[in-house]
């Protein structure tokens, strides 16, 4: 059996799999020509942010598996992997801790005013002392989207920070903790919310979901935390909120496109706070994360059975063929 991955995926945990007759294949996804030209052949593919369209799983005769090194698979075309009867894959358990802790990273700094303060301290200025943060402890936010991840930052606030947990329970279906409060609109949670943490899955229905509406309807002075996609996020619309004072700050990990544009008026403010979609960038992550890819490709390729982490169900798997 042939496995090509993505030259940015971490293989040790799919190294072993060499001892069961695998044949492992890096490739720059990017390009294109030559991922066409590797799959021709190939069992399964690993990815991790890279483009799989129509074209490609097309290419692919033999392709059984698209497994990502991830949650997110909106990079995956999943109706084509769908009629062509390719399991897509994905590992959402091994990245919970790490984004999660990426979350509280930056509600801390927008708390802190890190940003403000750093960037004097570089010029030999201690003014920065000067500028107030604030504490967590006390304070509300508000949990929209409440997985694996939602539920882990839930956790965090309320046990870790003493925070005054709020989350997003529109059909009223979610067991919280006790001390956590379920709302199920959206109208009562934003004006009374001083931080909103967005932890949705990117889908037709969330695309553009934090929208001018959205950031107007959120209590004057707060905090937008960030760790889910940067489709969710209409990005003018949270740049307007920032200048004109309504958000106090930001902490955002995606942006509506990646790499940011070097053109971006978010460099420039001082009240956001961001990182290059690197939350879940953790040794011990990307371990877990190579370990659960392994086990994916042992249920196709080697047990011919739907994966652990399937998010398709083809009505004719070629795994069963």
């Amino acid at each position: 059996m042939k496995i090509v991955a993505s030259k940015n995926v971490l293989l040790d945990g799919i190294r072993p799999l060499e001892e069961e007759g695998a044949r492992i294949v890096t490739v720059d996804c990017s390009d294109r020509e030559g991922l066409v030209k590797e799959l021709r052949d190939a069992d399964a593919l690993l990815v991790r942010l890279d483009r799989i369209d129509r074209r490609v799983l097309e290419g692919a005769p033999k392709l059984k598996l698209v497994c990502r090194f991830g949650v997110g698979v909106e990079l995956i075309d999943i109706e084509a992997a769908e009629e062509l009867g390719i399991y897509v894959a994905n590992t959402p358990d091994s990245m919970t801790i790490s984004v999660a802790e990426h979350t509280m990273l930056l509600l801390l700094a927008a708390s802190r005013n890190q940003r403000y303060s750093q960037r004097r301290l570089e010029k030999g200025d201690f003014s920065g002392r000067n500028h107030f943060g604030r504490e967590l402890y006390g304070k509300t936010i508000a949990i929209i989207g409440y997985g694996r991840i939602g539920r882990e930052v839930a956790r965090k606030c309320l046990y870790g920070f003493g925070m005054d947990v709020i989350v997003w329970d529109r059909e009223g279906k979610y067991n919280l903790d006790e001390g956590m409060r379920g709302i199920r609109d959206l109208d009562e949670i934003l004006p009374v919310s001083d931080y909103v943490s967005l932890h949705l899955p990117l889908n037709e229905e969330t695309r553009n979901f934090c929208d001018a509406g959205f950031f107007n309807r959120m209590k004057m002075g707060s905090i937008f935390i960030n760790t889910a996609r940067g489709g969710e996020v209409v990005e003018e619309a949270l740049i307007e909120a920032l200048e004109s004072g309504r958000l106090y700050a930001a902490g955002l990990d995606c942006f509506s496109s990646e790499p940011l544009d070097s053109g971006s008026r978010l460099y420039a403010l001082d009240n956001v706070y961001m990182t290059p979609h690197s939350a879940s960038c953790i040794e011990e992550t990307f371990s877990r994360t190579s370990l659960d890819v392994a086990e994916n490709v042992r249920d196709v390729l080697i047990y011919h059975r739907r994966p652990r982490g399937s998010v398709n169900s083809p009505a004719h798997p070629r795994s069963e063929s």
